[in-house]
């Protein structure tokens, strides 16, 4: 297969992706098409693209298109990236992350809408983790999910681990790390700094609204018929879209706030990252080019 891809934002899930792919999608030198996330090269769940559909994503992508970019969040968890540079050696990767005790309720709270997780609560979602990622479908929709380990709350929020064999594998010149508190505080500075690493021009004007605040589905029926209706508009390769699907959609959420962590959660949470954390923020170190916000002291049990 000719890959068409050769730009990956490759995570994390609810570290700011939405936000950046949107600033990315209005340079003229990165094509970026709707949806965003194929999850080609690796999915935990059936919402997977063909190789056909793949190729019929891409196939807008113009000429004067440097970068041609897949952001699937879930390839740095799933390391997708090794057979992505076995099939594209020039791949450039981008991730996104943020502090991983913050990024457990948006995560909680991102599957939960998704109609994956089952949990009624972040606790029990959290108490599933270790069932999880040995195998087990705790609490999740196991007519979706196909691994369970990304549902383990542990383990997909622990992003030093992830940071590091990306590294490792990659190699340093193709990795670009971005802070989510860096993209709140300078918004500018950050997908600058990111063009000027892509070797493109830096002074494009770009809207940075924010994207992809938290939500939730007014019914879950609603929600359900709507994931049925786009794996059936996917099978039968029906390509036409006039966004009845996602203006439903849209009309069945409303905002909502993360759930926030119980005390004994959040310290729990707290002790099982510290030492993840400094191997993250040793990543960060080691790049030279980025600088750890979080502070692991404040993560002493």
């Amino acid at each position: 297969m000719d890959v068409p891809t050769n730009l990956f934002l490759i995570g994390a899930p609810k570290c700011g992706t939405t936000s950046l792919v949107s600033w990315m999608a209005q340079h003229p030198e990165i094509y970026s098409p709707k949806p965003k996330e194929p999850h080609f090269f690796y999915s935990p769940t059936r919402q997977r693209f063909s190789e056909i559909e793949y190729l019929r994503l891409y196939r807008g992508a113009p000429s004067k298109a440097k970068y041609v970019c897949d952001a699937s969040t879930s390839y740095l968890f799933g390391g997708a990236y090794k057979e992505i540079l076995r099939e594209v050696p020039s791949a450039r990767f981008v991730v996104c992350i943020r502090d991983p005790v913050e990024m457990l309720s948006s995560m909680y709270n991102e599957q939960k809408k998704s109609g994956f997780e089952l949990a009624d609560d972040l606790r029990s979602a959290w108490q599933a983790s270790d069932a999880r990622w040995a195998g087990e479908h705790r609490l999740l929709n196991n007519v979706e999910v196909v691994d369970p380990r990304f549902f383990s709350l542990k383990h997909t929020c622990a992003l030093g681990w992830q940071l590091d064999d990306l590294l490792n594998y990659a190699g340093k010149d193709r990795v670009y790390i971005v802070l989510l508190d860096d993209m709140r505080n300078d918004p500018q500075g950050v997908f600058r700094s990111l063009c000027r690493w892509l070797d493109i021009s830096s002074e494009q004007e770009i809207n940075y609204q924010k994207k992809n605040s938290a939500t939730r589905n007014r019914s879950e029926t609603i929600a359900k018929i709507l994931r049925t209706a786009r794996r059936i508009k996917r099978a039968v390769g029906f390509e036409r879209s006039m966004g009845i699907l996602r203006w439903i959609a849209r009309l069945n959420e409303e905002d909502t706030t993360h759930p926030q962590l119980e005390e004994g959660l959040f310290d729990e949470a707290k002790s099982y990252f510290k030492s993840d954390l400094q191997i993250r923020n040793q990543v960060l170190r080691d790049l030279g080019t980025q600088r750890a916000h979080a502070n692991v002291e404040n993560y002493n049990t």
